[in-house]
């Protein structure tokens, strides 16, 4: 059998897939690609400091137009906008602020201590709505006037427990 000279691979799933069924790891894909594109010291330098996520992006999308002549220019154009677009994503990611807790940040704006804290977080998800929406305490005692208007909102309200009688049902029967 003769040699198959390496043509480029313009389907990115068909890179991972032929590298798979070949064997190639990681190390051995790279010396692949060196290979076939014929990369000079700097380009390999250059491809070998990019980031994982940058890597395997250049491995897959690399395939330019007329591979008969020197695609180094090309390569180092193409690696160092793959890796400062990753590395851009990923500063915009790190600088996000975390996902916060909004229970939490009610708990943490007004002060309230562990039993306050913990009523708030039992109670169900529309009552803590209405508790993050509505509770705006009027003196210092905010754990005390917490328990209050939470206890507003779990204990039955007398006058509307019991419907007028000009409200009721009629009976049909």
């Amino acid at each position: 059998r003769g040699v198959r000279p390496t043509a480029p691979l313009r389907n990115s799933g068909q890179v991972e897939c032929d590298d798979a069924r070949r064997g190639l790891g990681p190390t051995a894909r790279i010396d692949d690609f060196i290979h076939r594109w014929a990369l000079h010291d700097e380009s390999q330098a250059l491809l070998r400091s990019l980031q994982p996520s940058a890597l395997q992006m250049v491995l897959r999308k690399f395939s330019p137009r007329d591979a008969t002549r020197d695609v180094n220019p090309l390569f180092v154009k193409f690696a160092s906008s793959v890796e400062h677009a990753h590395s851009e994503s990923h500063r915009k990611a790190e600088s996000r602020p975390p996902a916060t807790d909004p229970l939490q940040e009610f708990i943490d704006h007004w002060g309230l201590q562990g039993e306050a804290a913990d009523i708030l977080r039992s109670l169900d998800p529309s009552q803590q709505q209405q508790v993050l929406e509505g509770f705006l305490p009027e003196n210092d005692d905010v754990d005390s006037e917490f328990r209050s208007f939470v206890d507003s909102l779990t204990q039955p309200d007398p006058e509307h427990d019991h419907m007028p009688a000009d409200h009721m049902p009629a009976d049909h029967g």
